[in-house]
């Protein structure tokens, strides 16, 4: 299985690197995803959890949620801009295909 991405604009990030996000990211204006209060709600807190262990000092970072707040067999990845705790800008929502299920 790939260690990579597509964005919805087709470009291909790797997850592994940190580093290849903020570099696809620098210069450019980043948009901000808006996400239903809810599902935004259940993310930040489950950055916020991850926060010193996982995010701090780090400027460009992706969350995997696994499917637990859809409902469905889908997992997804968050990339966003760290500003510091509990301060996050949600740019990106990709899709991650099961991967088992693809091999069944």
């Amino acid at each position: 299985m790939a260690n990579w991405i597509t964005t919805k604009q087709g470009n291909h990030i790797d997850l592994d690197l940190y580093e290849a996000i903020e570099d696809y990211y620098r210069g450019k204006e980043t948009p901000t995803l808006y996400l239903e209060r809810k599902e935004y709600i259940a993310i930040v807190q489950n950055i916020n959890y991850l926060y010193d262990k996982k995010y701090k000092g780090k400027d460009y970072c992706h969350y995997y949620s696994g499917n637990a707040y859809n409902q469905t067999d889908r997992s997804y990845t968050y990339i966003f801009i760290n500003n510091g705790f509990d301060d996050y800008n949600i740019i990106d929502k990709v899709a991650i295909d099961n991967y088992y299920d693809e091999l069944d």
